[in-house]
């Protein structure tokens, strides 16, 4: 797992007069990222909704993507014994 802080910003807020989109300045986050084996990928992202949600815009989003290989540099292990 790493944690960064990061910058950013979404889909900004709403101009009640105008209806139109505002984006404002970037706000500070952090990112998240997580490289687990596939059968605790459920676990991991239902961990990271509890924690996240507060139901207010701006929780964040989860991004499932596959990985076609990991290696672990020190020992040169490969696929899931290197995660």
């Amino acid at each position: 797992m790493t944690v960064t802080d990061a910058r950013g910003f979404g889909r900004g807020t709403t101009d009640g007069s105008s209806g139109r989109e505002v984006v404002g300045d970037f706000v500070p986050t952090a990112r998240i990222e997580v490289f687990c084996s596939d059968d605790l990928a459920p676990s991991v992202i239902k961990a990271i909704e509890g924690a996240a949600h507060t139901g207010l815009r701006g929780d964040g989003k989860v991004y499932m993507i596959p990985v076609e290989e990991a290696v672990r540099i020190s020992t040169n292990e490969r696929g899931e014994a290197a995660v």
